[in-house]
């Protein structure tokens, strides 16, 4: 069985239901993924950050947590204690990165802006798509993807 059929089978399980119960009339009802959350420990530096890189500018700012935003999403962004342990996303269990969709054709131009930004990049074909993927400061990956 492959990786994401496991998946969805232990999801299923923890639901108490089977697969073959699961409908598109039992979906939630989610127009879309509104934003994705990260710790820092830099606030300003990865706000400028996402800035340059993705357009994204504040939308609203609280005490040590600040939401970005622009054509590409949502991400909020929140000062982490000075304390604070990093933690290697192949070696633990949660995020591992996040992608964006990029329009047919696009990637070269977005490889040129990556290297005008002198932001660090690596490419991958995965077969059904082209990846471009990058580090914001604080090491969490992120990819823009274009399909084939």
């Amino acid at each position: 069985m492959n990786t994401a059929g496991a998946t969805w089978r232990r999801l299923a399980c923890a639901f108490s239901c089977s697969l073959a119960q699961l409908t598109s009339a039992q979906t939630l009802p989610i127009e879309k993924l509104d934003h994705y959350a990260i710790n820092t420990v830099d606030l300003e530096k990865s706000a400028a950050w996402y800035f340059k890189v993705l357009g994204m500018t504040p939308i609203k700012k609280w005490d040590g947590v600040w939401l970005l935003g622009g054509a590409a999403g949502r991400v909020g962004i929140f000062q982490a204690p000075a304390n604070a342990a990093r933690s290697s996303p192949e070696k633990s269990i949660g995020f591992l990165h996040v992608a964006f969709s990029v329009p047919a054709g696009q990637l070269d131009s977005l490889k040129s802006r990556l290297t005008q930004g002198e932001i660090a990049f690596r490419e991958e074909d995965i077969g059904i798509a082209n990846s471009v993927f990058v580090n914001d400061p604080d090491g969490n990956e992120i990819e823009f993807i274009q399909y084939k």
